[in-house]
């Protein structure tokens, strides 16, 4: 809702959730003129344009083959979906319906992922040959209680949940990507999870890509673009991109100096964001 506040022409006409006490907070605390229990209810009433669906995945063929049958946009969040079949179904219903349907990988568009494109479309790095996308995560409290968040209970616990963002940073870049080899370590620290650390690597027609998530490492949530001539880091985290481009300076000067530009380029980035929070 705070999202869509700020996009210009948007109007929430409604809310809908099962829980209509939850609904009826929203509602009131946001200013949103309708709320419903029943979504197909809502999309006969309400007569929304776009469809936010923000339910556990295994909801999202049935609420967006509705919504698209009422002539709605999706917006499904993530995760897409938890089959394949799934995932086809709906994208199948978003044709037959000539409805627009867009993931909820929103990494895609915050501003340290556009302020990369923005480099790389100028050529900044030469032609993309790997990509590696790394997440660090700390395993919750609550994934320890009585009652367990939904979003722990996948075949996959935890990782189901969060690979869809760094997997969408890298296949953004990857042209027809091939079966990923996947090797996953259980070190034993967490107990509740299958594993605890995944590797994933997705060969492609052009480059190769390489994704990482770990429960046993610090938080971290980078972006690395390697290219023919540099490289850019993303960090999600800290709001910052770094290039590191060839330089024609002798080897021994290019080793003394990377320090102090990088330095410079991280103080410049710091003293940004500060001025924006």
């Amino acid at each position: 809702v705070a999202a869509l506040r700020e996009v210009p022409g948007v109007e929430i006409v409604a809310v809908c959730d099962l829980r209509i006490q939850l609904a009826a907070e929203l509602a009131a605390r946001e200013g949103i003129p309708q709320i419903f229990t029943d979504f197909e209810t809502m999309m006969k009433e309400a007569s929304p344009e776009v469809v936010h669906i923000l339910t556990p995945p295994q909801s999202h063929v049935e609420l967006g083959s509705i919504a698209a049958e009422y002539g709605a946009h999706l917006y499904v969040e993530k995760p897409f979906a938890t089959t394949l079949e799934d995932a086809r179904a709906l994208m199948s219903v978003g044709e037959e319906a000539g409805v627009t349907i867009c993931a909820g990988h929103s990494r895609l568009f915050e501003p340290p992922f556009r302020e990369a494109c923005r480099r790389i479309e100028n050529g900044e790095i030469g032609r993309i040959v790997s990509l590696r996308a790394e997440q660090g995560f700390t395993y919750e409290a609550e994934a320890r209680s009585t009652a367990i968040p939904w979003y722990y209970t996948y075949d996959w616990g935890i990782f189901d949940n969060l690979v869809p963002h760094p997997l969408s940073l890298l296949v953004h870049f990857l042209e027809e990507p091939g079966a990923p080899q996947v090797v996953g370590l259980n070190l034993g620290d967490v107990s509740e999870a299958a594993v605890e650390e995944l590797r994933v690597v997705l060969p492609s027609r052009g480059a190769i890509g390489e994704l990482s998530l770990s429960l046993t490492s610090p938080e971290v949530n980078r972006f690395e673009i390697v290219g023919t001539r540099g490289r850019i880091l993303v960090d999600f985290d800290a709001l910052t991109v770094l290039s590191r481009r060839d330089s024609a300076l002798p080897a021994a000067v290019r080793r003394f100096t990377a320090n102090f530009n990088t330095a410079a380029r991280l103080s410049a980035a710091s003293v940004t964001v500060a001025a924006r929070l």
